[in-house]
């Protein structure tokens, strides 16, 4: 009896999660196992499932990037930001009220670790475990319905979330080598990503990060 209820609660509280992520055209979600401890978040180790969210950025803010960062991409990226923290406080409430431990992160932070340009949890390979796309050269995330223009949030939780999408594993870009063709600081080194390969084999982070560093500086960042 009590496994009935359990099965049930967590029915709930999936069905209110997909009624608030499943429909809108600019958002894509999943669930994930974070249970290989290279994927917990640190200060989280207790919470070893996650429901990741993406919300595409706009057509217009991207489509003019070969010419250099614009105030509208900004704009556009603080947007999505914005949207995707209130989309994880809503589902770690409704995880909440289920019953279950829950901790939303933010999807943008600048506390990251000032040598290595490493944050302390990465959404992206969140995402490859929830199954909604791979790493591309470009180390960024892809996925069939978005492409790479998103932003991406996770919500940790103890609930035993499960689901029928099979983890990424491999990279899906095949012989298309755009990204390292326009990429202004040539930091993408032409890799293709699999599960087992860092960050660090795909590009140049330092020469990546100045290149960022120099175009805010052009922009109201």
């Amino acid at each position: 009896m009590l496994k009935i209820f359990m099965d049930t609660k967590l029915k709930l509280v999936c069905e209110r999660i997909d009624d608030m992520l499943g429909y809108p055209e600019n958002i894509i979600y999943g669930f994930a196992d974070l249970s290989d401890d290279k994927y917990l978040h640190p200060s989280y180790p207790y919470l070893g499932k996650c429901v990741v969210i993406g919300v595409s950025l706009s057509k217009s803010s991207v489509s003019d990037l070969l010419n250099g960062i614009s105030q509208e991409y900004i704009d556009e990226c603080y947007r999505a930001n914005a949207e995707l923290d209130v989309l994880a406080a809503q589902v770690q409430d409704i995880l909440e009220d289920g019953g279950y431990r829950a901790k939303a992160l933010l999807s943008s932070t600048s506390d990251y670790d000032p040598i290595t340009y490493r944050t302390d949890f990465s959404h992206k390979r969140a995402a490859t475990k929830a199954g909604l796309g791979w790493i591309g050269m470009s180390g960024l995330l892809v996925t069939k319905k978005i492409g790479s223009a998103l932003r991406l949030n996770t919500v940790l939780t103890d609930a035993p979330l499960s689901t029928d999408n099979e983890p990424v594993r491999v990279s899906e870009c095949g012989d298309c080598v755009a990204c390292m063709k326009h990429c202004p600081s040539n930091s993408i080194k032409g890799v293709l990503w699999d599960r087992s390969l860092d960050r660090d084999d795909l590009i140049d982070v330092k020469s990546c990060y100045n290149e960022c560093v120099d175009a805010a500086s052009k922009v109201d960042f």
